[in-house]
């Protein structure tokens, strides 16, 4: 290693220039005799180019609560089932193993009534409930023309990704209600969520 440093530095330090390597098609042990004296992002974009963001080529966007939509016209342009590894409850079939719950994803964008402008940028929203995944599945359903789209999470994701986009003019309005735990008896608040 020392020797490459100092051929390196020597080769930068006789001709005053930084040697720029192709971004394809550098072995990883080259890329790391190259960038052993690099000190900021200056000098990576000078040897091996421009880098590439990742929201550029896998982009995410930030999950916001659904109190952020109560009443507020948004769209939505996408939307999937995932499966929950964090709540988890008895198969139907077989209860000695642990099944993942269903919630729904939703890529969403507010915008304004009168011009039809998006207000906001685009963010992700998460729900558990049953009363958008049930809504949503409707309209799957209505929208596909396959009453079996809910069969499993993969078929109906498949149908989802063929369906337009919904503008919910009324935004998401919430159902408050007291929740008896039929295991505990213990009593708690709790929401369903619904698009109006």
């Amino acid at each position: 290693m020392a020797a490459t440093k100092s051929k390196g530095k020597a080769s930068e330090e006789s001709t005053g220039e930084v040697e720029v390597l192709p971004s394809r098609g550098v072995s990883m042990s080259s890329r790391q005799n190259a960038v052993e004296l690099v000190t900021n992002l200056s000098e990576i974009q000078e040897r091996f180019g421009a880098p590439v963001s990742w929201q550029d080529i896998e982009p995410t966007f930030p999950v916001i609560k659904k109190e952020t939509l109560e009443g507020v016209p948004f769209i939505i342009v996408g939307f999937r089932m995932n499966e929950s590894k964090e709540y988890l409850h008895p198969d139907e079939q077989n209860p000695d193993v642990l099944v993942g719950n269903y919630f729904m994803s939703l890529l969403v964008a507010c915008y304004d009534e009168d011009s039809g402008d998006l207000i906001s940028p685009f963010s992700i929203v998460n729900d558990g409930g049953t009363g958008i995944r049930d809504q949503v599945t409707r309209y799957v359903k209505r929208a596909s023309g396959d009453s079996t789209v809910d069969a499993s999470k993969e078929f109906f994701n498949a149908a989802a990704a063929k369906c337009p986009p919904i503008k919910i003019e009324n935004g998401l309005r919430p159902s408050r209600y007291d929740y008896t735990d039929p295991d505990t008896g213990k009593v708690s608040k709790a929401t369903t969520w619904y698009l109006s």
